[in-house]
This record gives structure tokens, C-alpha cells and sequence, in this order.
């Protein structure tokens, strides 16, 4: 049996409407369909997917639920970007879908492509949806971004009792 990934970085594909509202501040739940793996406190790199694709920001991942899609629809169906019947139509015929609680989230200053990712590393495929990232990989992705996704990090700790911010880092 193999070792357990790491899952504190995690790739996330999304189309560009979707990556550009959450990267505004403006969608703070992403829905996935059915149960998911991330957990609280991981990273998240978003990849804009068609027309874009780039590698544009981060966001932290404040909770994961999975509830039933009515139970999700009214406690975060306002926070998700989607109109109810667009909502309604992605999680049609599911019993369980996932409700990603978003956080502390910045825009890097220059995207990066496609291309440069495979550049960076040769063997580099966009998700579907998710995977997971090593740290060598994360480097590797984020070259002179990382001190912007550390940072991220760094926002998400409580101080002194207060509760964690869930502001932007930076916006571009």
C-alpha cells in the first residue's frame, strides 16, 4: 500500500467565469458533485480552463461539506455564482454533493499559461476537477508565485483569539 498524498496543495480546474469569481471575492462556495477529499485548510491553486488556460491564483479551502443538494442550495446557494436553476441542473440526479468553503485568496500578477506549466514541467495535465500537488511539484508550478501562496497560509492562522480573516491577500 502506498503513502498517503499530501493534501494540503491541491490543483483545481474551473472555468474561467468561476475562477475570476472567486478570484473578485464574489463566489465563496464551489460546488463539486458528489463527495470529495479536500479538506479544511489546504490550498488551492485555480486553473482556468478553455478559453484561458493558466494557472491564475489561489484560494484557501475554509470547510468541506457534503450534505444533500436542497441542503446545500439554501445555506450556500447564494455564495455560489449559479442562478438556482443552473445549480439545479449540474446536481441533477445526485444524493450527495460537496459545498468547498472558500477563503483568503489572491490573483497572481502574470497567469500562467499552459504552455509555461508544461514548460516548467514537462509532464504537467490539467484536471478534470482536482488532484493533489506535491511540494517539488508546487515549486516547480509557482516558481516566483510561492511567496503569494505562503502568504495565504499565513492569513488563515488565528492571532490572539481572533477569528481567521477571509479577505483578499491581493487583488490584481
Amino acid at each position: 500500500m502506498g503513502a498517503e498524498p499530501d493534501r494540503s496543495h491541491v490543483l483545481i480546474s474551473l472555468r474561467p467565469r468561476f475562477a475570476n469569481l472567486i478570484l473578485a471575492g464574489e463566489k465563496t462556495t464551489e460546488i463539486r458533485r458528489g463527495p470529495s477529499r479536500l479538506q479544511a485548510g489546504a490550498t488551492a491553486l485555480v486553473y482556468s480552463s478553455l478559453p484561458v488556460r493558466a494557472l491564475i491564483g489561489a484560494v484557501m479551502i475554509a470547510d468541506v461539506y457534503v450534505r444533500a443538494p436542497s441542503t446545500v442550495w439554501r445555506k450556500w446557494g447564494s455564495s455560489t455564482g449559479l442562478r438556482r436553476h443552473e445549480f439545479e441542473r449540474y446536481v441533477e440526479g445526485c444524493e450527495q454533493v460537496t459545498a468547498i468553503l472558500l477563503g483568503a485568496h489572491t490573483t497572481f500578477p502574470q497567469p500562467v499559461s499552459l504552455d509555461e506549466l508544461r514548460r516548467r514541467a514537462g509532464t504537467f495535465v490539467a484536471p478534470q476537477s482536482y488532484r493533489y500537488v506535491d511540494s517539488l511539484e508546487l515549486g516547480v508550478l509557482l516558481n516566483g508565485e510561492r511567496t503569494l501562496v505562503d502568504g495565504l497560509r499565513a492569513s488563515e492562522r488565528p492571532t490572539g483569539g481572533s477569528p481567521r480573516p477571509v479577505l483578499p491577500v491581493s487583488r490584481s
